[in-house]
């Protein structure tokens, strides 16, 4: 079995890339289904650090795990040491005081920089997890998040605004994702993808109008959900100030989930990435060794089918699902193989 695994790695290590050098201090990019952190393309690995954004101090908002200055650098050395380029944090409101102390995100962003990791900044939760909001139906989708709700003091169009400002001159931030894990129902449990249309087009066109040099991602788990299913992946997918797709892999099997091939053959429609900024197992169900090679033998197939980037959920953050791992874990030396990588073709 071990031998297996070594195996595939190999196969991998021949195929993919990370973020090299070169993108270091630069924007990423997006083209005919690739990302470019400078003149080449590449594929990247990277995890979810969802609780990364937590003030350190007990009397300050926090959710998940806190990390101390000292654990950011540790863990920022153990992203370099497992070759991950890229992470996803919660950007929420509630992670800077209603929009009134950012110096979390700040510091985060400065030591990010320093090395070489990009930041995907995840602006909104579709549940009620690390927010101050409940879940969103069609009406928070439609005009709700024009407003104040829940207990913010900024609607959610005012503080995109706000954050988007602060920090659009920052190459350490990779992309703004509009939302976690988006669907749209009415009150009544049926579908409405047209306000989700609608918030993407207007939230997304925002962005733009206010950053021209960052990534946006609209964040679903796939186009199999309420208000994403069947043809509304695709145009909520389609629109222009949406740069990428995205989908969540949670099945057990050895190969893409049905939400993930939906994201790798719309993406090649589109000519846009696809990436999964979610890929997990609960060790409440496999051992240590079992997860790290069914997510290998995902990652290969992700490599295959054109994924151009996975993100691996999640880092450290405390997941009470059984979710988590850490720097002694095998899926950590299994993503360690992916080092030192060959640069992707130019394109």
């Amino acid at each position: 079995m071990a031998h297996r695994l070594r195996s595939l790695m190999l196969t991998l290590v021949s195929c993919l890339c990370l973020f090299a050098c070169s993108g270091h201090h630069q924007f990423v990019t997006a083209r005919d289904a690739h990302f470019f952190p400078g003149e080449n393309s590449t594929t990247f690995i990277g995890v979810n650090i969802y609780s990364l954004a937590s003030f350190p101090e007990s009397n300050k908002f926090g959710c998940g795990r806190r990390f101390s200055d000292e654990d950011i650098d540790r863990t920022f050395n153990e992203m370099q040491s497992m070759g991950a380029r890229v992470i996803r944090i919660w950007a929420f409101q509630s992670f800077t005081e209603n929009g009134g102390d950012f110096s979390r995100l700040d510091f985060l962003i400065k030591r990010a920089d320093a090395h070489n990791l990009k930041l995907i900044l995840t602006l909104e939760n579709e549940w009620e997890d690390c927010t101050h909001s409940a879940y969103k139906n069609a009406d928070w989708y439609r005009e709700g998040y024009k407003k104040p709700y829940g207990s913010y003091k900024l609607s959610y169009s005012d503080y995109v605004s706000k954050i988007v400002r602060r920090y659009r001159d920052e190459p350490a931030v990779m992309m703004w994702q509009l939302m976690n894990e988006a669907e749209s129902k009415t009150n009544f449990g049926s579908a409405d993808p047209f306000a989700l249309l609608s918030f993407a087009a207007d939230v997304s066109g925002l962005i733009k109008s206010l950053d021209s040099d960052h990534l946006v991602s609209l964040g679903t788990v796939g186009g199999n959900h309420s208000g994403t299913a069947d043809d509304a992946y695709i145009y909520l997918h389609a629109i222009p100030t949406i740069d990428v797709v995205e989908a969540h892999d949670y099945s057990v099997k050895k190969d893409l989930s049905y939400e993930s091939k939906r994201c790798v053959t719309t993406a090649k429609r589109l000519g846009k990435p696809c990436f999964l900024g979610e890929v997990g197992l609960s060790l409440e169900r496999f051992s240590e060794e079992e997860r790290a090679q069914i997510i290998a033998a995902k990652l290969a197939a992700a490599r295959a089918q054109g994924v151009a980037g996975v993100l691996i959920w999640s880092y450290k953050a405390d997941d009470r699902r059984g979710m988590n791992f850490d720097a002694s874990d095998p899926l950590f030396k299994m993503i360690r193989k992916f080092r030192d990588i060959r640069p992707a073709t130019k394109q």
